[in-house]
Formats: C-alpha cells, structure tokens, sequence
C-alpha cells in the first residue's frame, strides 16, 4: 500500500520521478498477481499507467490497457475502477480522434451507464456526465454539449466533488 501510495505522490509531482513511480506501481502490481496484496490493485495500477502513456503520447498503448481494464472489470463483477478506466479509454479515443475513436468512445460510455449498480452510487453518475459532455465537445454538438456541462457542473458542484468540479469548470 506504501509503495502505491508513494507512486501516486510521485506521478502528480513534477519532476524526474515518473520513472521511480511506474517502477514501483509494476512492483506493486506483481505482487498482487502473487497474491500477497488485494487483487484489486491491478486494475488500479493499470488505469493509472494507462493514463501514464496517454499523458506521455502513446495513445494505441493507452486505448488498448485502458479498454482491457474496462473489459476484465465489468466481465468479472469489478465495478470499482470501471468509471475512472473508461474515463481514460475515452479520453484516449478522443485524442487519437478518428471516426471510429469516436464511435467507440460513445459505445464504451454507454457500457459504463449500463452497469448495474447500487442505488445511489453517484460516481457512476457524474464520470457519466463527464464523459457525455466530453463527447459532445468532441461531435462538435454545442447545445448538447452546454447542456451535459451545466448538468455536469451542477452535479460536481451538489456533490461536493472537487476533482469533478475543476474539471468542469474548465469546461468552456
């Protein structure tokens, strides 16, 4: 957990310490395949190196962990990392921008509203909106695009959802 931990820190510092970081989620990782740590820790280090080789450029690389995270999760009943994995795909598929990018991206939001939940799991619900209104942006569609923000915005904002409520904001 401390190595985790430690690599998060270091991921969202600036600096030279990426390398350190991933090293230590890849050490983390293996030991949860080893079963000595929750299993619960690979698709969380996969999302957040997903994310990694998105920030770094590496797209394809990216797409293709992101959407294995995604599929393996929803597959075998592991709903927790669904919403910020998919998160990632689409972010993902919306940079490389073709058609069917796209039209994944669409699907794979769909997918994620889809999942059965507990009533009142909201965090479905606002990574939801999040995503749609990305999407929206992305089609080039203004009216549903400002729609799903100023949705998205009040949500964040009743939540009191910080991360949520940056992103929004920056929303133009």
């Amino acid at each position: 957990m401390a190595k985790s931990n430690v690599a998060f820190v270091l991921l969202h510092q600036a600096g030279d310490s990426r390398a350190y970081a991933l090293e230590l989620l890849a050490q983390v990782r293996d030991t949860a395949l080893q079963d000595r740590f929750s299993r619960t820790a690979i698709p969380m280090v996969d999302t957040v190196v997903a994310q990694d080789l998105a920030l770094q450029g590496d797209l394809d690389g990216a797409i293709a962990l992101a959407r294995a995270v995604v599929e393996e999760e929803i597959n075998s009943g592991g709903l927790i990392f669904v919403p910020t994995a998919t998160n990632v795909l689409v972010e993902a598929l919306l940079l490389r921008g073709t058609d069917r990018d796209v039209q994944e991206a669409h699907s794979a939001i769909d997918r994620m509203a889809a999942v059965q939940i507990e009533p009142g799991m909201v965090v479905y619900d606002v990574w939801t909106l999040k995503l749609r209104t990305q999407l929206a942006h992305a089609q080039g569609n203004g009216a549903t695009y400002t729609q799903y923000r100023d949705r998205y915005r009040k949500m964040a904002t009743d939540l009191g959802f910080e991360g949520h409520m940056a992103w929004s904001e920056a929303m133009d």
